[in-house]
């Protein structure tokens, strides 16, 4: 045998509520994202040279420059780097001028520039 639902005052009482609950909801403004800021400055993309050479699985000291091209000097901030693009046994030599972005938590290479 089958068994009846009842509904009762009670339930329209409960099934009113959520309705206003969601009207309500629908009328605020989405929340603000948050930003993430980089540690290094506003900007979450940077460029520089590579103080210490890169290898795959491994990290390394970036001097951040500033200035336009041909005209870039160190900025004086230094950032630790990774570079999820390597392969085991490839490396990117000190020295290397390198764009950098601000990824999951951490400064990655993004790509390797002129020769220096």
């Amino acid at each position: 045998m089958a068994e009846t639902a009842t509904f009762t005052l009670d339930s329209a009482k409960r099934i009113a509520k959520v309705v206003r609950k969601v009207e309500r909801d629908a009328r605020r403004p989405a929340p603000q994202r948050r930003r993430h800021h980089s540690p290094a400055g506003s900007s979450l993309l940077k460029h520089g040279k590579l103080d210490d050479a890169l290898v795959f699985g491994a990290t390394a000291t970036c001097s951040i420059w500033t200035g336009t091209i041909n005209a870039e000097t160190d900025s004086g901030t230094n950032v630790t780097v990774a570079c999820f693009k390597l392969n085991a046994g490839e490396s990117i030599a000190a020295g290397s001028k390198v764009d950098l972005g601000w990824i999951n938590g951490g400064w990655q290479v993004l790509n390797v520039n002129c020769p220096v």
